[in-house]
């Protein structure tokens, strides 16, 4: 009887309030709910509890409860009180069960000489211990305060035109706690191009910023968060949030309720749009985004259970004008990589490789890829910036970058030749298109134009150009290495002793051999 009265929740306090106004136990029962025998009952238990009514303000429904059924209420009752926060960390390990644990008390009343409650009992005095030990905070939420990210479990898919085959796709979802307001878009990855992009575009959905961003504990977000310490935001998620103006809050490890509202919004989404859309066939990721677009407005515009409006009004209504205005400019996404300047003055990003000045041979850089640009840093200052490689393994070389040896070098083409040898004269210029044109390959071209200009440093300028003339006017237009070097000897030494620089510390002069008699 006992038993029954508590499992039925029996309105104890309004049995006796009733009662107190000279109703028959009929008219109790009719008015409380219950049986006869439970009121006679209540009333019985209260006198022998020395219970009368007004209650004391004080005594709450389960201390009522308690007093009327010492043996079900708790540890005022007859059997020995369970420790409930060892159960708790004993189901943890694997293996363990309620029952087990039951078992174990049971034996351990045994030696002691108490009396075990029920297997029941014991289960629902665990359940409401976990309850009470569980309790959660209704957290009152401002406008424009947070806005909560993260990605769905389930995922969608699409068919490649070009292959067949099934492309997978990724949701992320982001939601406005105030007014619940969803956003979701599928992606092909999950990467930290993907993270900052999805982001980029939530923010311009809502129309605004808010002051701050909860996010889950992934990579693409957090570096580290160790317990007791800080968390370390990823670089390129920093730079979004400095960019827009927001704060990144990650999540407490372990505790979705950190952001609990969005992980509603993942199973709205999962429920009502990605299920709902599991047998739609799409052949591109636009087409699926749009009908995901579809079914998350239609989330969106649904009236709430509890509550007049829907989130789209609660959106416009309340929140959007407590967003702060979006920049000028969107974030640009971009990504870090670090890295060793390379012997070659080049460092690996993106797939490629990219120049940098080759003073910083073997320094640490940072270096920033958008997808339009690469960045290279050197101690926070930015040393060379190039236009983003789309070929695997392609090196980008600004010639800047380069030592002047190496420069000089690269200079020796064709092209190279010729412009070096019209510089000394036009008879020089044919003669050096004539040397190379003639030539079966391009490397043997570019040894005969660098061996007739290296006659300008053995000859001078001007002997070159005389001999050259004198060689095209001979061969009818056409020269060669050899004939011109014996022109320039021939010329040289017709023209006799040539002034002296000074430059030349060998030469000693007749004065020198004549002195001491010699």
């Amino acid at each position: 009887k006992r038993k029954g009265c508590l499992m039925k929740k029996v309105r104890y306090r309004e049995i006796l309030r009733l009662k107190s106004q000279g109703l028959s136990n009929t008219e109790v029962a009719a008015a409380a709910g219950c049986s006869r025998n439970t009121v006679s009952a209540t009333v019985r238990l209260a006198g022998e509890a020395g219970l009368e009514w007004p209650l004391p303000e004080d005594l709450g429904d389960f201390q009522l409860m308690r007093l009327l059924h010492p043996a079900l209420g708790g540890p005022s009752g007859n059997y020995a009180e369970p420790d409930f926060a060892r159960v708790h960390a004993e189901l943890a390990k694997k293996g363990v069960t309620l029952s087990l644990l039951y078992g174990e008390y049971r034996d351990a009343c045994a030696a002691s000489g108490e009396a075990p409650c029920s297997l029941t009992t014991f289960s629902q005095r665990y359940a409401d211990w976990c309850s009470a030990s569980d309790a959660v905070m209704r957290v009152a939420r401002r406008p424009g305060e947070k806005m909560e990210v993260d990605w769905a479990g389930a995922t969608m898919s699409y068919t490649c035109r070009e292959t067949g085959g099934e492309v997978r796709a990724w949701v992320f979802v982001a939601c406005l706690p105030y007014s619940k307001y969803l956003y979701a878009e599928a992606f092909e990855s999950m990467d930290e191009e993907s993270w900052l992009l999805a982001h980029v575009h939530a923010l311009d959905f809502f129309g605004g910023v808010p002051e701050q961003v909860v996010c889950d504990n992934c990579k693409t977000a957090v570096v580290s968060h160790a317990k007791g310490k800080a968390p370390v935001v990823n670089r390129s998620y920093l730079d979004m949030s400095c960019h827009y103006g927001f704060a990144v809050v990650p999540a407490r490890v372990r505790s979705p309720r950190d952001k609990a509202n969005v992980e509603a919004g993942v199973g709205m989404v999962t429920r009502h749009a990605i299920a709902a859309l599991r047998d739609e066939e799409f052949l591109t990721l636009a087409e699926l985004n749009a009908a995901l677009s579809a079914k998350v407005a239609e989330i969106n515009a649904a009236p709430f259970s509890r509550k007049p409006g829907s989130r789209r009004d609660a959106y416009v209504g309340q929140e959007r004008g407590a967003l702060s205005p979006l920049p000028a400019a969107p974030y640009e996404v971009c990504s870090w990589e670090y890295a060793t300047v390379r012997p070659d003055y080049h460092v690996p990003a993106a797939g490629c490789l990219y120049s940098v000045p080759f003073q910083y041979i073997g320094r640490r850089a940072d270096v920033r890829v958008t997808p339009s640009a690469v960045e290279v840093f050197v101690d926070d200052r930015r040393v060379a910036s190039h236009v983003r490689c789309r070929v695997p393994g392609e090196a980008v070389t600004q010639a800047a970058h380069m030592p002047q040896n190496h420069r000089d070098y690269l200079e020796w083409d064709v092209a190279g030749i010729v412009r070096r040898a019209a510089e000394v004269g036009p008879s020089c210029e044919a003669a050096a298109r004539s040397v190379t044109g003639a030539q079966p390959t391009a490397q043997r071209s570019i040894g005969q134009g660098k061996a007739l200009m290296a006659l300008s440093r053995l000859y001078g300028a001007a002997n070159l150009e005389e001999a050259c003339r004198r060689a095209l006017a001979v061969a009818g237009g056409e020269a060669t290495v050899e004939a011109v070097e014996c022109l320039c000897r021939a010329g040289w030494a017709s023209r006799g002793d040539v002034e002296d620089s000074g430059r030349h510390a060998i030469i000693r002069g007749r004065d020198y051999y004549g002195k001491d008699g010699e």
